[in-house]
């Protein structure tokens, strides 16, 4: 819930259109965002910035000073991170800048358990199923292990570049425990929620979760 008297954050705004439709009344607003190709487009869509600033930056290096906002959104935007401790240094950014007592919701989260889950669960093993579960976090070491093998069967096969099925999409998608949110949540202070999604006709929801943090509130020491 967005009092009146909140700020509000969005990492990876894009043009700001949901930024836009959080706020009402006197409420302002943040959005940052990667791209200035995509804020420059503000107008175009239609977004007012009487209350939104929309500023270029980066996850991983917020332009923001500590405890600034109330509530953080960082929404379909992890799994377009490029590695994995890019996005460790982005979560822990999107905890610094958020006020004790506030809230962030990382949204729309490609999880690899849900990933695989939701493979197994389609029928028989497949492409897919085995791709699903090269990405789970216990399986590591074993990749690792059969990482050679993978290769040399690539190379004698002409098959990509050793990988089970390799993914066509443009943007490859990067997948996550919760365990990772966890733990550099609490590592930060921070008590985590995870949600999974549940989109009726949305089959992809199955592979997705949502994760809100709430920051500590500072101790009352007014007693002592």
């Amino acid at each position: 819930m967005l009092d009146s008297e909140h700020r509000l954050l969005e990492v990876g705004c894009g043009c700001g259109m949901v930024l836009s439709t959080l706020l009402q009344g006197n409420q302002t607003g943040v959005g940052i965002d990667f791209s200035h190709s995509l804020l420059a487009k503000a107008g175009a869509f239609g977004v007012s910035l009487q209350n939104i600033e929309l500023i270029a930056g980066e996850a991983a290096r917020l332009p923001a000073a500590d405890d600034s906002f109330d509530r953080v959104l960082c929404y379909s935007v992890f799994q377009c991170l490029p590695t994995p401790t890019y996005a460790r240094r982005s979560l822990r950014e999107l905890i610094r800048v958020c006020r004790p007592g506030g809230v962030i919701l990382v949204g729309d989260v490609f999880g690899c358990v849900e990933r695989f889950r939701a493979a197994w669960q389609d029928g028989a093993p497949s492409i897919e199923t085995a791709r699903a579960a090269q990405a789970l976090p216990w399986l590591l070491p074993l990749r690792w292990t059969l990482t050679p093998l993978r290769w040399s069967f690539a190379l004698r096969h002409g098959i990509g570049d050793g990988r089970i099925g390799d993914d066509d999409d443009s943007l490859p998608r990067r997948h996550y425990s919760h365990q990772f949110f966890r733990r550099i949540g609490h590592e930060c202070g921070c008590e985590v929620e995870i949600l999974p999604q549940i989109i009726p006709g949305r089959k992809s929801s199955r592979q997705r979760f949502d994760v809100r943090l709430m920051k500590a509130a500072p101790m009352d020491t007014s007693a002592d």
